[in-house]
């Protein structure tokens, strides 16, 4: 099988780190199908730079099919998101959307549809997100692919565990997980598995969460693309700061730093288990600071009431309290309610409530 086409069947079945090193031994060429694939690895990989030049030469051709336009600006989309530009991404995946269905890529348009669900729902709540919710359910019925399948009911597990719905999201995941038995895609396994670990975080059991761990980093890893690394491990750090275990969590965290940029939630999120970490400890001036800075990275709209941004509020609000900074510990828990509402966020809204009843 010819290189180019080796690498783009690698890719289609999650396998990103052994499509990169074919990618990287094959002479380079003048043609728009292999810089769309070096872009697409490229975001990947976190590799931001070179992603965006190889999507901006593909975009900058004259005449470029839908098809192709569709694929390039999700690229960008992406990278936008990394680097925390919301406003961007979302403007980017609408283009993204026209294309492909101009081009009747059904694929295409469900992998950016599932990603605008994820920025709409994050922003506006749940009513917004109903009626996208029902174009993707449709156009995935149309299309009929099992790792597609897949995928939305992972995205939609992520819906669910934000909100509290364990259940739920438990359900949606062990659905993706039998499809993907016989249908194997190695990012969509790292995926669910990292799913799974969210979910035993939040139900508390550790023990779960663990071998959850091990799976979602091994496969992850095996897969070699940035963001389920980066995700299982702030999340193991989660677990261990969840379990007192302070210097294990500190290393998890750090470890997920490597993967971050500083401007994008992932990031804000890592700083937020940092900050819990130094409440853990009483050091609750320097928690404070590392709230100080997610909070200087959320103030642009499309950052402020996201979920890392709602999480981070009760970070502060806990921090504040301990500080004896009672009316200031309160407006941040009033706010953080308002903000959990909107979303339908229902764990965080009584979290945030029974502490506000207890100060």
């Amino acid at each position: 099988m010819e290189p180019l086409a080796r690498a783009e069947q690698l890719a289609g079945v999650g396998r990103y780190r052994e499509a990169m090193d074919i990618v990287e031994k094959t002479p380079r060429r003048d043609s728009r199908q292999y810089d769309l694939l070096r872009a697409q690895l490229y975001e990947l990989f976190g590799q931001v730079e070179d992603a965006r030049e190889c999507a901006e030469s593909v975009l900058a051709i004259k005449g470029l099919p839908d098809a192709e336009r569709g694929r390039a600006e999700f690229v960008i989309s992406r990278l936008e998101a990394e680097v925390g530009n919301l406003e961007a991404e979302f403007r980017h995946l609408q283009k993204a959307i026209l294309h492909s269905e101009r081009a009747r890529d059904l694929k295409s348009v469900c992998t950016s549809q599932f990603q605008l669900l994820v920025l709409i729902a994050d922003r506006s709540g749940q009513d917004s997100e109903r009626s996208l919710m029902r174009q993707i359910r449709t156009n995935v019925t149309k299309l009929g692919d099992p790792a597609t399948t897949a995928a939305l009911h992972l995205f939609v597990s992520e819906l669910d565990g934000k909100r509290g719905l364990l259940t739920s999201a438990t359900n949606h995941i062990l659905i993706s997980k039998r499809l993907l038995e016989s249908h194997h895609h190695l990012w969509l396994e790292a995926w669910a598995y990292n799913n799974l670990l969210s979910c035993a975080l939040l139900s508390s059991d550790f023990d779960a969460a663990v071998e959850h761990g091990r799976a979602a980093l091994s496969r992850s890893t095996e897969c070699g693309a940035v963001a389920p690394i980066r995700r299982c491990l702030a999340n193991l750090g989660h677990l261990y700061v969840s379990l007192g275990a302070f210097d294990r969590a500190l290393d998890y965290l750090e470890r997920a730093a490597r993967y971050s940029n500083s401007s994008n939630e992932h990031d804000h999120a890592r700083l937020d288990n940092i900050a819990r970490v130094r409440l853990s400890q009483n050091n609750f001036e320097e928690g404070l600071r590392l709230i100080e800075r997610v909070e200087a990275n959320t103030q642009h709209p499309t950052g402020t009431g996201r979920y890392v941004h709602r999480h981070s509020l009760l970070t502060k609000a806990e921090l504040l309290l301990s500080l004896r900074r009672f009316d200031d510990g309160l407006k941040c828990l009033n706010v953080t309610m308002e903000l959990a509402s909107q979303a339908g966020e229902n764990a965080l809204l009584n979290t945030a409530a029974l502490l506000a009843f207890e100060t």
